[in-house]
This record gives structure tokens, C-alpha cells and sequence, in this order.
């Protein structure tokens, strides 16, 4: 029993040393090049103006992610379900209220990625009110419902 501890220990240290960086700290890039873990990227060198934070699993995008404009307010959420194949986002306006939320998917092949809008997407004023509902197959609008208050 002993053994194993020592054994177990004695890895993980290995490991830390090993590595520039332990695959539990923030930025960290396995050998195959591919993001891991969490991450938060900065506009500025004195990291306070986050531009994104999130998660990768294997160079792919997991779980929240936000995206920050300059000033530091939030811009956009996506949530990425792998599982389900699809991204539940959403868009703010300046105040902090949902402009837009919908889900998309994102598409990859050999050489490209894309991303499109699909299904349902709820537009909001600043206050909250739903302005209209769009509707989208294969990232082009097929038709948009105006909400009358």
C-alpha cells in the first residue's frame, strides 16, 4: 500500500517537472500542439481586460465560454453540448440584458471550420422585451416573426 503512494507521488511529481507547464494550469498546450484545460486570454499584457475564458478538451471548445469586449463587459456566451452536437448562444447588449440567444453548430472538415445559426433565435430590446423571432436552416434566415407588444 505504501508502495503505491510513493509510486503515485513520485509521478505526479515527475510530471510537474517534466512539464513547462502542469495540464491543470491555465493555457496549457499538450505535445500535440492542442489546447487543454482552462484558459483565459487577455487584451492587455497586465492581464485585467479579459477577451475569453473557457475550456478545451483535445483543441475543442467545452462546456462556457464567454467573450469580453474592451471595456470588460460581456459579449457573448456559447455553451457546447458535444454530446447533442450543438451550441446554446447568446448575445448581449451593452447593458448586460440578451440580445440575441439561439443555438448553432459548428462544422469541420479537413482543411475548415464553420460555424452556423440554427433553429429559433429570440432577439431582445434593452430592456428584455422579445422583439422577434428568426428562424435558421443550415446558417440562412428562412423567415422572421415581428412580436407586437
Amino acid at each position: 500500500m505504501c508502495i503505491k503512494k510513493s509510486l503515485f507521488i513520485f509521478s505526479v511529481c515527475f510530471l510537474l517537472i517534466a512539464c513547462h507547464k502542469p495540464p491543470f494550469s491555465k493555457n496549457y498546450v499538450d505535445k500535440k500542439g492542442r489546447r487543454q484545460g482552462r484558459w483565459k486570454v487577455f487584451y492587455d499584457a497586465e492581464k485585467h481586460r479579459p477577451l475569453y475564458k473557457g475550456k478545451y478538451r483535445n483543441g475543442k471548445q467545452v462546456g462556457k465560454f464567454q467573450y469580453f469586449l474592451p471595456d470588460g463587459k460581456l459579449y457573448l456566451q456559447e455553451i457546447t453540448f458535444q454530446k447533442k452536437g450543438f451550441i446554446e448562444t447568446k448575445y448581449f447588449h451593452a447593458n448586460g440584458k440578451v440580445e440575441l440567444s439561439g443555438k448553432s453548430k459548428v462544422f469541420e472538415n479537413k482543411d475548415t471550420s464553420y460555424y452556423q445559426w440554427s433553429g429559433d433565435w429570440m432577439k431582445y430590446d434593452t430592456l428584455g422585451n422579445l422583439l422577434e423571432i428568426q428562424t435558421y436552416r443550415e446558417g440562412q434566415k428562412i423567415w422572421t416573426k415581428k412580436i407586437t407588444q
